[in-house]
């Protein structure tokens, strides 16, 4: 209940001071008024002084939370407002470049990101949109909606295995696997190319695809080479290490398995190994491990 906002009226006129559009004398005269409002709400907010918080905002302004409860008027302010103090000490708020558009001389719309900074408890991230207008009295907050934030999106998801991009070569004496990784268009899967090399011939080459699967909740990827053969993986991350269960199926219809664990190094480097390596039911050795630099 009441979540954000205290931390709302401070963020309407924090972005308001960074953001509003001046550009002529009204506008500048309503900045400095602006500025002047957020002076007045850090001295509310750090003496916990209820009145001063609620005269921001107008007689019938409205707070809707991301948890639709509604507050609505100065009378109902005041009662949260009221709570939130008593309930709540260090309390810090942070704020990402919100944005304000000032669509009349009157209106002010802001919209952002504010952190809500508790001690001994984890970040409370909140989005927000609000509007703020001018009366005989300055001007005030009268509305504001927040939201919590939109769910990552496969993009976000895969920045955990952004360390896989670039060029990678795994050498021995007489032969070479050469890797690939790219972000594809709109960075929503990460494309693997992979080659292999035995003196000066290319035996093997193929794509691998690693996206994040919403259902399941985790990474999978797809791979097919140029023998015809293709197969998938689940992705799991244990510490440092990421852990690949795959699954194959070989160009004459062979059905195989196995556990790659792949771990980067300090030094830019990574780590890989093939565990539980099974052939149409027969097991085979491990393989690694082995280093892989980055070129």
């Amino acid at each position: 209940m009441f979540r954000s906002l205290l931390i709302a009226s401070f963020v309407v006129s924090a972005s308001s001071l960074c953001h509003a559009q001046s550009g002529t004398e009204k506008m500048s005269a309503d900045e400095t008024a602006i500025r002047a409002n957020i002076q007045a709400y850090l001295k509310a907010f750090a003496e916990g002084d209820t009145a001063a918080a609620v005269e921001l905002w107008t007689e019938a302004g409205e707070y809707l939370a991301a948890n639709g409860e509604l507050i609505k008027g100065r009378e109902q302010l005041q009662r949260a407002f009221q709570q939130f103090f008593e309930d709540n000490s260090g309390v810090k708020i942070e704020i990402d470049d919100p944005t304000i558009q000032i669509p009349s001389p009157s209106v002010a719309v802001e919209s952002g990101v504010a952190r809500i900074l508790r001690p001994d408890a984890e970040p409370e991230t909140v989005h927000y949109t609000a509007v703020h207008v001018k009366t005989g009295n300055g001007w005030k907050l009268d509305n504001l909606r927040e939201s919590d934030p939109p769910p990552p999106t496969p993009n976000d998801r895969l920045q955990e295995l952004s360390w896989l991009l670039g060029d990678w070569i795994d050498a021995e004496e007489g032969s070479s696997v050469e890797t690939s990784c790219e972000f594809t268009k709109n960075g929503n899967f990460i494309r693997r190319s992979f080659r292999v090399r035995i003196g000066d011939d290319v035996t093997l080459e193929g794509t691998q695809v690693i996206g994040w699967d919403g259902a399941q909740q985790t990474f999978r990827s797809w791979v097919f080479d140029t023998n015809g053969g293709f197969g998938e993986g689940v992705w799991e991350q244990d510490g440092d290490r990421w852990i690949v269960r795959s699954s194959q199926t070989l160009s004459d219809g062979t059905k195989a398995s196995s556990i790659n664990i792949m771990e980067p190094q300090e030094d830019g480097s990574m780590t890989w190994q093939s565990t539980g390596r099974d052939v149409g039911g027969h097991p085979q050795p491990n393989l690694g491990p082995v280093t892989i630099v980055r070129q």
